[in-house]
């Protein structure tokens, strides 16, 4: 608003000074510039809404985090996406193959512990691989 109202008044004032092409050529940029922060608006909205994979950075804290869990052997699959504010995390953890459910599980426990300090709200799916 600031910027539209500063533009018409430099442009009313160099009309009535003679510069009759002012007062088009400044109301031309004024409809450019609401038209960018139309576009700017829509694609951000757009973004919010359409699934999209997490950026690099986030998928690597994801792999550390979960690598982090004692019995752990090795994370694969990382499959993440965020739709909206919600971020969606799914992977596969290598454990020793040897071991019962019940402690399998337990790991699996923790490496979502692990995740969601770092995503509070993140919905984890963590499926369980044995190393053999």
């Amino acid at each position: 608003d600031l910027i539209s109202n500063t533009g018409i008044l430099i442009g009313l004032g160099l009309y009535y000074l003679g510069y009759i092409y002012a007062d088009p050529i400044i109301g031309l940029m004024i409809a450019l510039y609401i038209l960018k922060c139309a576009f700017e608006i829509g694609y951000d909205s757009a973004q919010l809404l359409l699934d999209r994979e997490l950026p690099k950075h986030e998928q690597e804290q994801i792999h550390e985090a979960a690598l982090s869990v004692p019995g752990v052997i090795d994370v694969h699959d990382l499959r993440t996406r965020q739709s909206g504010s919600t971020k969606f995390i799914q992977l596969h953890a290598v454990m020793d193959g040897n071991m019962t459910l019940s402690q399998a599980h337990d790991i699996a426990l923790s490496i979502h512990s692990e995740l969601d300090k770092l995503f509070p709200d993140a919905d984890v799916i963590i499926h369980e691989d044995p190393h053999t």
